[in-house]
């Protein structure tokens, strides 16, 4: 049984999406995922409007636009057939992305997210694109985030052996490592637990994150912990270079109302620095759809 049964793959979707569909590829063989549903959104009101005002009929623009969009689609879908993926769908949303992305798997029975960010170096690396931060701090689940651009370093192909996993003392770990530790078996064979504090004073009772530990091993994963001080997401993207780890696992904050905007600046950190794919984990209150 998958991990995540079905999963809905935003992005362009073109030659520089190549290593978003090849991790997804790896998902399928890993036994992680099983359906795959590649969506586009595309503003056409969005597009028209922008022409009101002008001389030009942006009809002939969008045409030619929606007919290289499902040339692009087309290629992706065959790109995964091609890798092996069994199970592959395509949907062309309308609307900006970032909401149509969500309205969909608001709607449609999707378990996770799959996306690329635009980080780079220098900079312009301490920011998510718009898309991918709308997507996280809405999400109702878990969605993986991977670097696609070219400067970049590509994500190691094959299983994700070695998962750094960011926890705290609170409720929403316990949530974190039920996912990372159905992540076992084909997938992860080795999980270090991340603690960070900021103070010494603030380290958590060990007895709690023992019980962790030997959940975690009654999976038959190995597992070690360590406890750091620093700034989180510093100290959680280093711990991640120095162990090797193959992603990152990590909670956000999702309330309801305006404060459903927050995604935690821990999260948006490692999300934004990270060299290797990043899954994070909404909170429970955000998995109701009512």
């Amino acid at each position: 049984m998958s991990v995540f049964p079905t999963v809905l793959v935003a992005g362009d979707h073109s030659s520089a999406d190549a290593r978003l569909l090849d991790f997804v590829a790896d998902r399928v063989r890993n036994r992680s995922v099983a359906r795959v549903v590649l969506v586009h959104a595309t503003n056409h009101a969005g597009i028209a409007a922008v022409s009101t005002g002008y001389t030009y009929d942006p009809a002939p623009f969008i045409a030619v636009m929606d007919e290289e969009l499902a040339m692009i689609m087309a290629a992706a879908k065959n790109r995964l057939l091609d890798a092996g993926v069994a199970s592959v769908e395509t949907a062309e949303l309308e609307g900006p992305r970032a909401s149509a992305v969500i309205d969909y798997a608001c709607t449609h029975p999707v378990n996770a997210i799959i996306m690329g960010t635009q980080g780079r170096t220098g900079l312009a690396r301490l920011a998510l694109g718009s898309v991918a931060d709308g997507v996280l701090r809405s999400a109702h689940v878990p969605t993986f985030t991977l670097r696609t651009a070219i400067d970049m370093p590509a994500p190691s192909s094959g299983p994700l052996r070695r998962l750094l996993v960011a926890v705290d003392a609170g409720d929403a770990s316990e949530r974190i490592l039920r996912f990372a530790t159905a992540l076992a078996g084909d997938e992860v064979s080795q999980i270090r637990l991340c603690h960070v504090v900021e103070s010494s004073d603030a380290r958590p009772n060990d007895e709690y994150f023992d019980a962790n530990i030997a959940q975690i091993r009654a999976h038959d994963i190995s597992v070690s912990s360590t406890f750091l001080e620093g700034a989180p997401a510093y100290c959680v993207l280093k711990e991640a270079a120095a162990w090797n780890a193959d992603a990152i696992v990590i909670g956000t904050r999702g309330y309801r109302g305006v404060q459903r905007l927050i995604l935690g600046s821990v999260a948006e950190g490692v999300i934004c620095g990270a060299t290797v794919p990043v899954l994070t984990i909404p909170p429970p209150t955000q998995e109701s759809r009512s």
